[in-house]
């Protein structure tokens, strides 16, 4: 928070890069990526409430537990999912 101050004043008076309006407009971009990313978060919170009320991690357990129980296939089998999961979630760069 300091830094961020230290910045926004530096930017204002020293350098004199930034104007009022532009700081105001910087503030509403802020508060909306604020809002976005609390959103994602109270979804996160509200889907793994329900994941964990419908007892799916302990499924998910079980459903990894009956095709083997040697801890080297299990961690394969994670690391598999991971890395699937990663590849499609994974954005590329613009």
């Amino acid at each position: 928070m300091v830094a961020v101050n230290y910045a926004l004043l530096v930017s204002l008076f020293v350098y004199r890069d930034l104007t009022l309006p532009q700081v105001y407009k910087l503030l509403i971009r802020s508060a909306m990526t604020t809002a976005v990313i609390i959103l994602v978060i109270a979804m996160s919170a509200v889907l793994s409430w329900t994941l964990s009320s419908w007892q799916v991690p302990g499924a998910i357990a079980q459903a990894v537990l009956s095709l083997s129980t040697n801890p080297y296939v299990i961690m394969l089998l994670v690391v598999a999912v991971v890395l699937l999961t990663g590849v499609f979630i994974e954005r590329p760069a613009l």
